[in-house]
């Protein structure tokens, strides 16, 4: 719930003008979609005994993923903390640099759950 609240109002709130704003609902973001991955991850690999053997090898990707994402979201507050008390220069392009990492690694995480298990949204029915 507190994504479909927080990624609207990233595009809202412009950086610029709200940055306050904006870096409280991309915190936001981010963490709650890192913590809806990292349980549904958990889930998969808690009844990994369930599923065919083609379904835990995407398992297993998701699990290697899933380590990534906790990395990426540290370093993301890491430099949100010391863009706060640390004014420069260079942290202004790491920032972003770490947010837009996250949104890909979001995409490609959510992509892989997609694609690796056939009753996920039904998707890989519909690409065979």
């Amino acid at each position: 719930m507190l994504q479909i609240i927080s990624q609207p109002m990233l595009g809202v709130f412009d950086q610029h003008e709200y940055f306050a704003i904006h870096v409280f609902f991309a915190t936001c973001f981010f963490n709650s979609t890192s913590f809806y991955l990292v349980i549904t991850s958990t889930i998969y690999n808690r009844n990994r005994d369930h599923f065919s053997k083609k379904d835990q090898v995407g398992i297993n990707m998701m699990v290697r993923a899933r380590k990534i994402q906790l990395i990426l979201v540290v370093l993301y507050g890491i430099s949100e903390f010391t863009y706060f008390n640390v004014k420069m220069v260079a942290l202004r392009f790491i920032n972003p640099i770490l947010q837009w990492c996250n949104v890909f690694f979001i995409l490609y995480y959510l992509t892989l759950m997609s694609f690796s298990h056939n009753y996920y949204d039904d998707i890989a029915q519909h690409i065979s």
